[in-house]
């Protein structure tokens, strides 16, 4: 497997990544990867405090991954969907949620203002470049009518891809984009009127409207 150069490539190599994911590994991983509570907390937390009541708003939760946040948004009554480039994570773990295969250069297709609230968790550091992620965002807020949540890692994700051959000889990190929490705010209040921020060491959150 050669070097990520697109979001073709980016399809086949989270395909390999999918495909061992139940690797049992004395890290811990057992299959979970793509399972982070801690961020879907704290987004769980905001998108209740905008929304306390859920009526009709749509939610779409863009690479939504296994389907964590996005269960968990169906299950507290929300219409929430998600997206997702990996076509193996709709035919095994996804088979039952509204998701459709799209990448963010696809978003617009929903068309504008298509959700009343877009979410990004742990997705815009695996992109390839700046014009990438430049790109997704715009693209994200194009297709919401107001609100706007994105969360990123900040240190390389180096446990899971070693135990994935395919993946380790092309690049020992699946975060190809990384950045500090004071890069991505700067980058973001460009496209997001950022209501609440926070930062530790592992993530950076943004929670907003877009401008």
């Amino acid at each position: 497997m050669k070097k990520p150069k697109n979001y073709e490539d980016l399809q086949r190599l989270y395909t390999s990544v999918y495909e061992a994911g139940n690797i049992r590994t004395e890290k811990g991983w057992a299959g979970r990867y793509g399972d982070h509570s801690q961020r879907d907390v704290q987004i769980l937390q905001y998108v209740e405090k905008v929304f306390p009541k859920p009526e009709r708003q749509r939610i779409l939760d863009a690479s939504c991954g296994r389907g964590h946040l996005l269960q968990e948004l169906l299950r507290r009554g929300f219409d929430a969907r998600g997206t997702e480039i990996v076509p193996l994570l709709l035919e095994r773990d996804l088979k039952h949620f509204p998701v459709t295969i799209k990448g963010y250069h696809e978003l617009r297709d929903f068309g504008e203002g298509a959700f009343d609230m877009v979410i990004s968790s742990d997705v815009l550091e695996h992109l390839l470049s700046e014009k990438m992620v430049r790109e997704a965002v715009e693209n994200l807020c194009f297709i919401s009518k107001r609100y706007v949540v994105i969360s990123t890692g900040l240190r390389p994700a180096r446990t899971f891809p070693a135990h994935v051959p395919a993946v380790k000889k092309i690049t020992p990190d699946l975060h190809f984009f990384l950045r500090r929490a004071t890069w991505w705010r700067e980058f973001l209040s460009k496209y997001i009127d950022i209501k609440w921020t926070y930062h530790n060491k592992r993530f950076c959150y943004c929670f907003g409207v877009k401008r």
